[in-house]
């Protein structure tokens, strides 16, 4: 699993970005597991250690729990083979690296083909937002062969795409196929309404007379298809229960 770790208090985190306008302190690292990895001295000793058998395939479910970061991952000197996404098969795509989104999971198989030795797994965000701040650090984890001897010297890193590389981000994410036709559960292919969706980062001026920390002294606020959230007073259900009218609007699909 990876995530983020902030030496603070993150409900505090939270409290004072939708406070303050701007958007969350960005993370002190980032994990795998829980551990920041042995980049990081205090968690040298902790660092998450995978361990398996030469010759073996295994099945990975990565789940990315950071608040905010799309992540690149990968594993030295191993391709990884993706065979599920967000519980739905897929067609297997084998990549060097993954690109999963905040939220998402995957099943990966990692084919355990190399000599007995240790290898760094490791991962980092994808961020192209101009002026955004985000955790630009690299957490690590230990996949080590049963029977490898403990290794004196620090593994390699594997290959890890640039954090702007938007092509290797969407070279990945684009060439996830939906299984092939002779599946029994095959993708529908006549479709009678197309519908478009934009999810998009916003600024708004900020108030007067107010202090707000979005780029340029602005408020963030995510919309989607320019349309921003605002919370109610009544829960969804209940409004609908109850006929309550004015609380929420309609979408209708022609």
């Amino acid at each position: 699993m990876d995530g983020e770790w902030w030496k603070s208090d993150v409900n505090e985190v939270l409290t004072e970005f939708l406070e303050s306008g701007g958007g969350p302190n960005i993370s002190d690292a980032i994990t795998i597991n829980g551990q920041p990895g042995d980049l990081y001295p205090c968690s040298k000793s902790e660092t998450f250690k995978l361990r398996v058998d030469r010759g073996r395939t295994y099945l990975l479910r990565v789940v990315n729990a950071a608040m905010n970061l799309i992540l690149f991952m990968s594993i030295s000197k191993h391709k990884l083979t993706v065979v599920s996404v967000d519980a739905m098969y897929t067609k297997p795509l084998t990549r060097d690296y993954i690109c999963i989104s905040p939220g998402q999971t995957m099943d990966v198989l990692l084919h355990a083909n190399q000599e007995p030795n240790h290898y760094y797994m490791a991962a980092r965000a994808y961020s192209t937002g101009v002026g955004v701040d985000f955790d630009n650090t690299t957490t690590t984890a230990i996949v080590q062969y049963r029977g490898s001897s403990t290794s004196l010297s620090t593994p390699s890193l594997p290959y890890l795409p640039d954090y702007n590389d938007t092509t290797a981000a969407f070279d990945f994410i684009t060439s996830i196929r939906g299984v092939p036709d002779n599946y029994s559960h095959g993708v529908p292919k006549k479709i009678k309404t197309h519908m478009l969706t934009t999810l998009s980062i916003n600024t708004f001026p900020c108030p007067n007379g107010q202090s707000c920390e979005g780029p340029n002294g602005t408020i963030l606020a995510a919309s989607m298809n320019n349309i921003s959230f605002v919370n109610t007073n009544i829960d969804i259900l209940e409004a609908y229960y109850y006929h309550i009218h004015g609380e929420y609007g309609s979408c209708t699909v022609i």
